[in-house]
């Protein structure tokens, strides 16, 4: 390891554009994602192209897997850890009954039929959700 870089110069090519992995941009990716935002435009926020961020993830996630520790690894989980805030600040957000029909599959119609008398009558189907404390 290269303490001048910050990374193995064995492994340099692995770390495409290490010179643009600063700690402002580290931030600036922890927080886009952490507000939910698509991986090209975190890249775009920190002023970088989303190839050279999917690279880093990928690089990153490689290392956690393999117990190296390298910077790419310290940023993929801080990412990785920034979208899940994110995620749970969204949830938390939603309603139960979007949280049951986009991750359950659960669904709620309305339906008009015609009786004898020829009255329309509108029957809808409520969802019931328990919470847990």
């Amino acid at each position: 390891m290269d303490a001048s870089i910050g990374y193995c110069r064995d492994h340099a090519e692995h770390y495409h554009h290490p010179d643009k992995l600063t700690p402002e941009v580290q931030a600036q990716l922890e927080g886009i994602a952490e507000v939910g935002a698509k991986l090209k435009e975190c890249a775009g926020v920190a002023g970088i192209s989303a190839r050279t961020l999917r690279r880093w993830l990928d690089v990153g996630e490689s290392d956690v897997e393999e117990g190296i520790t390298s910077p790419l690894a310290e940023l993929f989980v801080r990412f990785q850890r920034a979208r899940a805030r994110g995620a749970k600040t969204l949830l938390d957000q939603s309603s139960p009954e979007f949280i049951l029909q986009s991750s359950y599959g659960y669904s709620t119609r309305t339906t008009t039929q015609s009786l004898e008398d020829e009255k329309q009558w509108e029957v809808s189907s409520e969802v019931v959700v328990v919470t847990r404390e």
